[in-house]
């Protein structure tokens, strides 16, 4: 793939991947029609991976403290807040 726009692959089982079919979809700005972004273009296989993934990775989970998931859903929110106006302008596009 030969493209100036950054790509956004499947996260799963903590592995960026592309769709398993190889292709992605454009994501255009609404007022320009430029491509700004190029995405996996997921497909069954790649939903059926990802619920494999989760699937497996819920009994260690489930295990954790609820002290442990919210101090990383707090890193989350950390992450969200710091980025926020990059964020922004990004869901503007």
């Amino acid at each position: 793939l030969n493209t100036d726009q950054p790509i956004a692959n499947n996260f799963i089982s903590g592995s960026f991947l592309n769709a398993t079919c190889g292709d992605f979809l454009d994501s255009e700005e609404p007022a320009t029609g430029r491509v700004w972004l190029k995405v996996a273009n997921s497909n069954e296989v790649d939903v059926d991976l990802a619920c494999s993934a989760a699937h497996n990775a819920f009994p260690a989970w489930s295990q954790t403290s609820k002290e442990y998931r919210a101090s990383l859903l707090t890193k989350v929110a950390d992450i969200v807040e710091k980025y926020a106006d990059e964020f922004s302008r990004l869901e503007s596009k």
